[in-house]
């Protein structure tokens, strides 16, 4: 069991996360929470700084809250599909349904 112990730690540190969340003590929260596990996390604060990010820069996992400024979860996740098709996408939100998570008021 050590062996693959072993194994998954280092695709762990092979693998590049790009977090994606407005609330600064969440999105702590998740970088300190990948960073101990060994992942290579970037994290921003806005749909736009995301954007630029995944047009510059290859990620294996995009995580992102849906309700962001700038561009939303949603946006993110379809720039991410015609910019980086191979990179996973996780979509996160507080709010109790995708059609609430993506209203902006």
């Amino acid at each position: 069991m050590t062996g693959d112990r072993g194994a998954e730690a280092a695709t762990a540190r092979a693998s590049r996360m790009l977090v994606v969340e407005d609330d600064a003590p969440t999105r702590e929260f998740l970088v300190d929470a990948l960073t101990t596990q060994g992942y290579s996390v970037v994290s921003v604060a806005d749909g736009a700084e995301a954007g630029q990010r995944l047009r510059s820069s290859p990620y294996h996992l995009l995580l992102t809250d849906i309700r962001l400024p700038g561009l939303s979860g949603l946006e993110l996740f379809r720039l991410c599909r015609a910019a980086q098709p191979y990179t996973e996408t996780i979509l996160v939100t507080s709010a109790p349904d995708l059609e609430a998570a993506d209203h902006r008021g």
